[in-house]
């Protein structure tokens, strides 16, 4: 948790002095804590039209963005659960884990999933069960993909294309980005209270220029919107 805390001080340094609109998203009050749990993502590498799911630099980056948006978080006045504590629950304890798949399940963010229309605030499974066993006010799932294309992919396939074309074509890398959705529940309500999109974003591996890089898109206004039950039905306590 002291790294997160870290990286939260350092975006804030990184942000001193710079104006910050206030989606009503932003609600530290009404949920003091706030779970951010683990991160699915799919990134693809290769040359097109011949991309495929990279597994090892998909979790790479759902880890590094898992400590990027729980910094985001802590910057934003939450009281953020550490991710590391978080995973280690999730291994440790079985039913804990089979509510965060139905959860992850019914938000459409795990394989197999079927996305519930919680962009109109639908309902979601085991919500209250993974915060009330976590301790936590909000959750935040996220999910995302991308594609990366290193250097040394470019210079192979140059060389291929000006071989193939006699020299008549050159080859254009294709833009490497992430792009990640993200989901705000509240677990006494069983759905969402909002949702962001980051659109695409460069592929960052670094966890404070991604942290700053997700700040800057969770400034605006969510692509939906409830207003928050201020705890009528408080889930910790």
């Amino acid at each position: 948790m002291r790294a997160i805390i870290i990286l939260a001080t350092v975006l804030a340094a990184g942000c001193a002095g710079v104006p910050s609109q206030r989606p009503p998203l932003w609600d530290a009050e009404a949920y003091p804590i706030a779970a951010v749990l683990p991160i699915r993502m799919v990134i693809k590498t290769g040359v097109p039209p011949f991309t495929s799911d990279n597994t090892d630099l998909s979790n790479e980056m759902g880890a590094v963005i898992h400590q990027a948006l729980s910094a985001v978080m802590v910057y934003r006045g939450y009281e953020v659960l550490a991710p590391l504590d978080i995973e280690e629950r999730l291994g440790k304890d079985r039913k804990l884990s089979e509510a965060f798949m139905d959860l992850a399940m019914s938000a459409g963010i795990a394989p197999g999933g079927s996305p519930p229309g919680y962009s109109s605030g639908g309902s979601l499974k085991s919500a209250e069960t993974v915060a009330s066993a976590l301790g936590a006010d909000l959750l935040v799932l996220a999910y995302g993909d991308g594609e990366y294309h290193s250097a040394g992919e470019s210079i192979i396939q140059g060389i291929l294309t000006g071989m193939i074309t006699k020299g008549e074509r050159q080859y254009r890398e294709p833009p490497s980005y992430l792009s990640v959705h993200m989901i705000f529940v509240d677990p006494g309500l069983d759905r969402p209270i909002a949702g962001l999109y980051s659109g695409r974003m460069p592929f960052i591996k670094d966890p404070v220029r991604l942290a700053r890089a997700l700040d800057d898109r969770t400034k605006r206004i969510p692509t939906f919107h409830l207003t928050p039950a201020r705890h009528t039905k408080n889930v910790t306590r």
